[in-house]
């Protein structure tokens, strides 16, 4: 940079070869990934190396490996760097090499990482305050501006990289730690620059003496940081307080929910877990957690849980309306309608399942009914027969398999002739159980696919799918089934005859109506043609 010394060609490439450690060490290879690892020992070495000539006064060749440095005119030791690069470089190294490890509690990087701010900020603020005192050791070579201004960058990225520990653990808390060196950090970084550049300045115009400039301006800066540190402190604890007691009212909230409150992390552990637990499951909120969410939901349903819509990768917002089935302590399932949402980074998920057991269990009896009553309306009350509404949609479904297979389908008309007489001698009650012993009579003379329907008083018809061959033989059955006298109550037997019509789909066709109706008159021409008793 013009008007400064130039930077040395080992304390570039150290530079170079840092931020190229850092940047990978960030970049998903890891601090202690072989790479990184490897570029840290390079510089450990060219800085050691360094340090060995100025211990030893032995002239290594070190300055000279890597570029033919030019050697500054008056520079005590031509073309080698720095005694506070050479030792920020150490720093550095080591810390990239000790990265996410703790000794006794210490964070050796972040103290590292202190040590190179601490040169680069003393290099800086020597060449804005004009004293070399900040910039040299003795008669050591004196640091260059843009190579002190390269380490105070190269210490924030150290201590932005140890994020999980150390001081940016500190400095993104939460609480109120984090709130008071949030606060505090900036103050203290612009009072003390301040606070000397005004010492200097009045020096400068002969306001007072050095020794008096000091004892001013210290006191300035106690004063100044006092207030500032009290008056942060007062706010920060004014909103730590306000913090508590909606966590108290939050905590409140939590302990008497009725609601299934719970977290669990990425794995699908439980992290968290609401006391109603233990009241409408029967699990004590220690005995969960660590455990896996799915030991608790349905099997069948544990997928649709975790994959959609808890479990898609970019989900970011609020669930609702889910619902699903949670086991009991005891072994029974209870349904649930779970509101929340997933933490994208984390993969954590914060729900609250509100229990809709009740409100399952009242629909899934309106569709019981319902489908009770649609089971009505397609049966014959008395005997539980196909009615006619029935009988006419499985008689299409049959005809239409006649096209596609080709196997014919028989229509039977049956219709009891001596039926009238019982109820008019016996009594209503008398016929309706000759009607349901003969519906009974009729399913046990007809095969496993046939069908029987009741579709007028005493009128019944039999689809037999696929048709007989004998069909004479089929009508003697239904004869000698009839022929067997029904007991209709108070020792009275007595016995019907039935007049049956045949209408085969290889004569008559595959249509529903012309079928039934062909049957119906082959019946009627068979009852007229009846002898009268």
């Amino acid at each position: 940079m013009p008007g400064t010394l130039p930077i040395k060609a080992n304390a570039a490439v150290s530079l170079v070869l840092l931020g190229a450690a850092l940047c990978l060490s960030v970049a998903g290879f890891g601090p202690r990934s072989r790479l990184v690892r490897a570029l840290a020992l390079v510089v450990l070495f060219i800085s050691t190396a360094t340090a060995v000539e100025y211990v030893t006064g032995i002239d290594l060749g070190i300055d000279r490996f890597l570029a033919a440095d030019t050697a500054t005119p008056g520079a005590p030791y031509p073309g080698r760097m720095a005694v506070g690069a050479m030792v920020s470089f150490i720093a550095a190294a080591l810390a990239l090499l000790s990265m996410g490890r703790s000794w006794r509690g210490w964070h050796p990087s972040t103290v590292l990482a202190g040590v190179v701010a601490a040169v680069g900020g003393l290099g800086t603020l020597g060449y804005a305050y004009g004293s070399e005192q900040f910039t040299r050791i003795g008669s050591t070579t004196q640091i260059a501006f843009p190579a002190a201004l390269a380490l105070l960058v190269l210490s924030v990225g150290l201590v932005a990289a140890g994020s999980e520990q150390g001081f940016m653990r500190a400095l993104t808390d939460r609480e109120l730690s984090g709130q008071l060196t949030r606060r505090f950090l900036p103050t203290a970084l612009l009072v003390v620059p301040f606070s000397v550049w005004l010492m200097l300045q009045f020096e400068h115009d002969g306001v007072w003496t050095e020794r008096d400039g000091a004892a001013v301006v210290v006191t300035f800066e106690i004063f100044l940081l006092a207030v500032i540190g009290v008056w942060i402190t007062s706010r920060t604890l004014r909103l730590e307080d306000s913090r508590k007691e909606a966590r108290r009212e939050r905590d409140g909230l939590f302990d008497t929910s009725d609601d299934l409150i719970c977290a669990v992390d990425a794995e699908g552990l439980f992290i968290l877990v609401s006391p109603s637990w233990t009241r409408l499951m029967g699990y004590e909120p220690g005995d969960l957690l660590g455990r896996p969410l799915s030991g608790f939901v349905l099997p069948d349903e544990l997928g649709p849980t975790m994959e959609e819509p808890f479990g898609r990768a970019e989900f970011s917002e609020r669930v609702s309306g889910h619902v699903n089935r949670c086991r009991a302590r005891d072994g029974t399932y209870r349904w649930f309608e779970w509101n929340g949402s997933r933490d994208p980074e984390t993969g954590r998920i914060f729900a609250a399942g509100r229990d809709i057991s009740d409100r399952k269990q009242a629909e899934f009896k309106l569709l019981k009914l319902n489908a009770e009553l649609e089971e009505r309306a397609m049966r014959d009350p008395l005997t539980g027969l196909a009615n006619r509404r029935l009988l006419d949609e499985l008689l299409a479904a049959s005809l239409s398999r006649v096209e596609r297979s080709s196997e014919p389908v028989q229509v039977v008309y049956v219709d009891l002739n001596d039926f009238k007489a019982v109820n008019d001698i016996h009594g209503h009650a008398a016929g309706d159980a000759v009607l349901q012993e003969t519906a009974r009579r009729f399913k046990a003379a007809v095969r496993v696919g046939d069908i029987v329907a009741r579709v007028g008083g005493d009128e019944f018809v039999l689809v037999l799918q696929p048709a007989v061959d004998a069909f004479e033989a089929f009508r003697t059955r239904v004869d000698c089934a009839l022929a067997e006298p029904i007991d209709v109550g108070g020792g009275i037997k007595v016995s019907c005859t039935a007049s049956i019509g045949l209408a085969d789909s290889r004569t008559t066709g595959t249509d529903p109506a012309r079928l039934l109706s062909a049957a119906d008159a082959n019946m009627y021409a068979r009852k007229s043609a009846a002898p009268k008793r």
